[in-house]
């Protein structure tokens, strides 16, 4: 799934919200606590790339996916493994680019 919105600080102040915030941006998506572990990430260039796990009661599974960041916008492309058949898209997207919103205004 993808989420974009669009900013107007710098690429660095953006680039370093989300960077502080990775597992921000998920907590609350799905239905219950999530908890996340093994979080990693690694910028190249205004491309991150990220992977985490994800846990929610029994259920364990890898979150990954990049954030790209350009002069005007946010573009998060992220594979929600298994909580992807818990959670509509579309819920997602809205959710991720609310959080991204609060993250970086």
């Amino acid at each position: 799934m993808r989420a974009t919105i669009t900013h107007h600080r710098s690429k660095a102040d953006v680039k370093e919200a989300v960077n502080k915030s990775l597992d921000q941006l998920f907590s609350g998506i799905a239905v219950g606590p999530l908890e996340f572990t093994d979080q990693q990430q690694q910028w190249t260039g205004d491309r991150m790339f990220f992977s985490l796990n994800a846990k929610m009661g029994p259920v364990k599974a890898p979150i990954k996916g990049t954030v790209d960041v350009s002069d005007t916008e946010v573009a998060i492309d992220v594979d929600l493994g298994i909580f992807g058949k818990f959670i509509s898209e579309k819920t997602a997207s809205h959710q991720l680019e609310s959080r991204i919103k609060g993250l970086i205004a």
